[in-house]
């Protein structure tokens, strides 16, 4: 306890009477602190593991348990005045109340069925289908502006829609947004199937987190994972925008890529799985 003592001591007189007025300062308070504070946890820890272990006598009790089941008395007064209070409710030889009170019971619980309707319909074919269409131009949602491979910095990534997007109607819209991530071309590793899906090393994958819908915006050039800053679901870029780590339960889903006589980056088609959080029926 002493020892305690002495390094909290020397913490506080370290901490105001230091100079401040040298190069070396920061570094030099920083590791007295850090011994005075070391010196004063270390004695408290240590007294108090002694007087526990060498000062407060050790002795072995034993204590008797209860038995585990009722005594065969007070199980027998319970069953009798369970049977009493039965018949003293009448439901046994009252076979109207009986099933009255059935009836009344069975439809009571209607109303919590008849109020699941107001979920809404089921999604059906919607979550399948996005705006884009095979041939549409991808723009820049901040200038409306097509996008070339080029225009596009090595590691950089931009919100993309299709041509004309004003005019889609309101739930197509929310599932149309789109990332585009300019890699380079070695350090893609295509999905069987998707070996023409990308223009130059640009790719682009559904915005829409998987897992709660929350937008995946978030982009680690270093290690080329998307993320989300929700539930930090993390997609690997480089292979089809795998799930890495989070509560995610699948790859994003990525959008064919192709360049057009012009030179600009158009779809290919549509989103080929659904976009989005997964859903009961998506079979």
């Amino acid at each position: 306890f002493l020892l305690s003592v002495a390094g909290t001591l020397g913490f506080l007189l370290t901490f105001i009477f230091d100079n401040l007025h040298t190069g070396d300062y920061g570094a030099r308070m920083n590791l007295l602190l850090g011994i005075f504070l070391f010196i004063s946890m270390f004695g408290l820890g240590a007294a108090v593991i002694v007087w526990g272990k060498k000062l407060i006598p050790h002795e072995s009790a034993v204590q008797e348990r209860e038995p585990f089941h009722s005594d065969p008395a007070e199980a027998q007064k319970t069953e009798d005045a369970f049977f009493a209070g039965t018949e003293q409710t009448g439901i046994a030889r009252r076979p109207l109340l009986r099933r009255t009170a059935a009836l009344a019971l069975g439809v009571f619980a209607l109303p919590g069925i008849v109020v699941f309707r107001d979920l809404g319909p089921a999604p059906k074919k919607t979550l399948r289908h996005t705006g884009w269409r095979a041939g549409v131009r991808l723009v820049n949602i901040n200038t409306n502006e097509p996008i070339r491979p080029g225009d596009l910095r090595l590691g950089g990534l931009l919100t993309v829609m299709p041509e004309g997007y004003e005019k889609l109607p309101e739930e197509v819209y929310a599932l149309t947004a789109t990332v585009l991530i300019r890699l380079r071309p070695q350090d893609l590793r295509p999905i069987k199937g998707r070996t023409n899906w990308a223009v130059d090393g640009t790719v682009a994958y559904s915005a829409i987190c998987t897992h709660a819908g929350c937008p995946v915006k978030l982009y680690e050039q270093q290690t080329q994972h998307l993320f989300c800053p929700c539930h930090q679901s993390t997609f690997d870029v480089t292979d089809g925008c795998k799930v890495l780590f989070g509560p995610a339960a699948r790859s994003l889903p990525q959008l064919a890529l192709r360049a057009d006589s012009d030179g600009y980056l158009v779809a290919q088609g549509d989103y080929t799985e659904p976009v989005g959080p997964s859903f009961w029926e998506r079979g």
